[in-house]
């Protein structure tokens, strides 16, 4: 039995699209947005599977001195959040556990937890 032209073409799209397809699974990026007030961050607590590529879009709203800065320690973030603009981390994170950010003195706390 010979195979047409047409069936070998079909087999050699499904052969190339099945890694293209898990390669742009791998390179998707869900973004959360939070908002960083003077009261703590909104949502506090986000929930992520480990191996998924995240953007943390924090924005900060309040003029409190404990919302001026972002420190995320287990992903070595410290860094200053400019009144009204956004500010990202992006992270892919490999261990399941719960994380924590804060404000460099630690008086506002929010949690990243990484599910299986």
């Amino acid at each position: 039995m010979v195979a047409s032209r047409r069936s070998w073409t079909a087999v050699i799209a499904l052969c190339v699209a099945a890694p293209v397809a898990a390669q742009d699974r791998a390179l998707a990026v869900r973004s959360v947005d939070i908002r960083v007030t003077d009261t703590g961050f909104a949502p506090a607590e986000i929930v992520v599977t480990k191996g998924e590529r995240v953007r943390l879009v924090f924005t900060r709203e309040g003029e409190h001195a404990c919302s001026k800065a972002l420190l995320m320690r287990d992903f070595l973030v410290w860094d200053p959040l400019p009144l009204h603009e956004a500010f990202v981390v992006t992270i892919t994170p490999q261990q399941v556990g719960a994380f924590s950010f804060t404000c460099s003195p630690n008086e506002i706390r929010g949690v990243l937890k990484v599910e299986d």
